[in-house]
């Protein structure tokens, strides 16, 4: 053991490690007065192009205010719905994207000449509405629009003593024509003109500060991939030893885990080392799992037919009482066994029981216990279950026996007994009582059958005892 110690230590893993801490905060500290200058460089360059970024979405809101109050009004005098002059006003009174970006332009500055390029793109955008509002109003005229329904900015404009005198369809057309005649469209290509300006100047001075924080930029980026090219060198050099001392032996002792295996002796000494106290321990576990196994097999099933035994029962039955668990209790006895044993000996009544306690496994649900109480005498949980399943579960029972009936190679045939009481609620004490009493009239009217306990059972045998 000592000697695997110094060959490990001969491999200076403690020594490699500290020199490369060494050099990479050497690196690290070389990054970082690097980095902090290009940083505030970049804070400058992204503080630039946030700005170009925000003021061309002011242009862009304004744009699209523009265009959303263009769309409704020219909905609301083509299909006359009242809810698309609703929407327009709800934009002018309430989003009001374009006062918006008026505000956003006010924090910046942009220099006078643009500033007054996208006021003017707003006041004609204004002037727009006006005419608008007042081709709202003819709609609303002509259609006799409940005003309690209109804005009241619409419901506050006057018409012109000519329109008045149109007609409802003159109105209308009169309305459609305001908002796609040339002058509409000359406002509207005016508002397009000045945020297209207002948009270009804005790209220009953004572009002449981007150019001059780039240069400088690039040069500390051009220092920063050097530094960063000899530290992903020492990286690299360190990835290896730790993958070849420490993570390789952890995937392989991973693996052993998950196969449930001695680890393997791999590694550096430490690993080695842990790996032979793991399977140490290891194997003393797999000791006292198998004596813990024997010892649970011993105490839960029965030594001859490898099924519950009478302990068992009585467990089940305890957790059972007044579960609110529908359930049926089934009682079984061997017909004649003794005579089997006097007849064929002890090792072929042995075989019986066997093919017994494995003809009520395979008959039964995965869900249901069998369980040995006695010599000959088998028992039987079924829960879930009700007496309006009892025909079904008599019929398996009795297959049992058309099973039984035929003989196996060292094994007679043999036959059951078998008492069946119901219960909607759980284990009771009286459902042992009425299973022994519906095995008991089984034995006593030729046995090889299966009764199950009923009122008119239980008044039979009242009348019996009588």
């Amino acid at each position: 053991m000592e000697e695997e110690r110094r060959d490990i230590r001969g491999l200076k893993i403690r020594t490699f490690n500290i020199w490369m801490i060494i050099a990479a905060g050497i690196l690290y500290i070389s990054l970082l007065l690097v980095g902090m200058y290009t940083s505030r460089r970049y804070e400058e360059l992204v503080t630039t192009t946030d700005d170009y970024i925000r003021l061309t979405e002011t242009a862009d809101e304004v744009h699209a205010a523009s265009d959303y109050l263009t769309e409704q009004v020219r909905l609301y005098v083509q299909t006359l719905n009242v809810e698309h002059a609703r929407l327009y006003f709800e934009e002018a009174n309430v989003t009001r994207r374009r006062e918006g970006a008026l505000a956003v332009m006010g924090e910046h500055s942009l220099g006078e000449g643009r500033s007054a390029r996208l006021r003017e793109a707003v006041r004609h955008s204004n002037q727009l509405m006006i005419r608008e509002i007042y081709a709202m109003k003819l709609v609303a005229v002509a259609e006799g629009h409940d005003p309690a329904l209109l804005p009241p900015e619409v419901n506050g404009t006057r018409l012109e003593v000519g329109d008045l005198l149109l007609s409802p369809d003159e109105q209308i057309d009169k309305a459609r024509a305001m908002m796609f005649d040339e002058v509409y469209q000359q406002t509207k290509a005016t508002i397009y003109s000045y945020l297209s300006s207002f948009t270009q100047g804005v790209i220009d001075d953004t572009e002449g500060r981007l150019m001059g924080g780039l240069h400088s930029v690039r040069e500390f980026i051009y220092l920063q991939r050097a530094l960063l090219s000899v530290l992903v060198v020492l990286n690299v050099v360190t990835f290896l030893v730790l993958f070849l001392l420490v993570s390789k032996p952890l995937r392989v002792f991973l693996q052993c885990v998950r196969d449930r295996s001695q680890f393997q002796e791999v590694g550096a000494f430490e690993f080695r080392y842990l790996a032979r106290v793991y399977n140490d321990i290891y194997r003393r576990n797999k000791a006292i799992e198998a004596s813990e196994a024997f010892l649970r097999q011993r105490a839960e099933r029965d030594g001859l037919t490898g099924i519950l035994n009478r302990d068992m029962f009585r467990q089940l039955s305890e957790l059972l009482t007044d579960s609110g668990v529908p359930l049926a209790l089934g009682l079984i006895d061997v017909d004649w066994f003794k005579r089997v044993n006097d007849t064929y000996g002890h090792a072929a009544g042995d075989r019986v029981l066997i093919r017994v306690a494995g003809l009520l496994k395979d008959c039964l649900r995965d869900s249901d216990h069998v369980f040995r109480v006695g010599g000959d005498e088998f028992a039987v949980i079924l829960t879930e279950i009700t007496e309006d399943n009892g025909g079904a579960i008599r019929d398996k029972l009795l297959q049992v026996n058309e099973r039984l009936a035929v003989p196996e190679e060292g094994c007679p045939a043999v036959s059951l007994s078998i008492g069946i009481s119901f219960s909607e609620s759980g284990y009771r004490p009286e459902l042992y009582e009425q299973a022994d009493q519906a095995l008991y009239w089984v034995k006593e009217h030729g046995r090889c059958d299966c009764v199950l306990y009923s009122d008119q059972l239980a008044q039979k045998e009242l009348r019996q005892s009588g």
